[in-house]
């Protein structure tokens, strides 16, 4: 799940920087 996680971050960084964080979040909560 990380690695599908950083590779969609990577793409767009920019743009998923501020969504990274939220991402994270609900990877936590889904692990």
């Amino acid at each position: 799940m990380k690695k599908v996680v950083k590779v969609a971050v990577n793409k767009n960084k920019q743009v998923q920087e501020m969504k990274a964080l939220k991402w994270r979040v609900v990877v936590d909560v889904c692990l």
